[in-house]
């Protein structure tokens, strides 16, 4: 599937709703958007939702189970991880002559290298960044076109 026929749906930090072609939101600060839905706790309810201060970005995380809540923990001690957002957008295609729709749990800041990586890992529905997945980023466009250039002449 092409990211043109991926549409972003997602409330920008101006309190905006918004939605955009995906192949046109590369830019976007994703980790910013305000959450698609809050987290919400409730009695009797079987989740454990919930708020961390994550003293990355001095800014409360919510998170919808205490695995998310350990996760969320660890990325916080992270320091390839620059902020993290809960559920800040939601995925919109068609397949069959449906809509189906896809809302991440978190979207971070990392490094280039895994942030690539990460978004390649929802497009194709896999979820998981592997180190052929990041093989697959180029890193350094400029570092690389040298390289060629260079070994063209050898």
């Amino acid at each position: 599937m092409a990211a043109g026929q991926v549409d972003v749906s997602f409330v920008c930090s101006d309190g905006q709703d918004r939605r955009e072609p995906l192949d046109q939101c590369w830019m976007q600060p994703f980790e910013a958007a305000r959450p698609i839905h809050a987290t919400r706790s409730k009695r009797g309810s079987k989740g454990f939702a919930g708020l961390w201060w994550f003293a990355t970005t001095a800014d409360h995380v919510g998170y919808e189970s205490w695995l998310q809540r350990d996760h969320v923990m660890a990325w916080d001690f992270d320091p390839t991880v620059l902020s993290l957002a809960p559920r800040p957008l939601r995925l919109i295609w068609q397949r069959d002559g449906k809509t189906v729709t896809h809302t991440p749990d978190f979207f971070g800041s990392l490094s280039h290298l895994i942030r690539a990586a990460a978004i390649r890992a929802i497009l194709d529905g896999t979820e998981t960044i592997s180190r052929a997945a990041m093989d697959a980023v180029r890193i350094d466009h400029a570092a690389e076109s040298s390289a060629r250039r260079a070994g063209s002449r050898q």
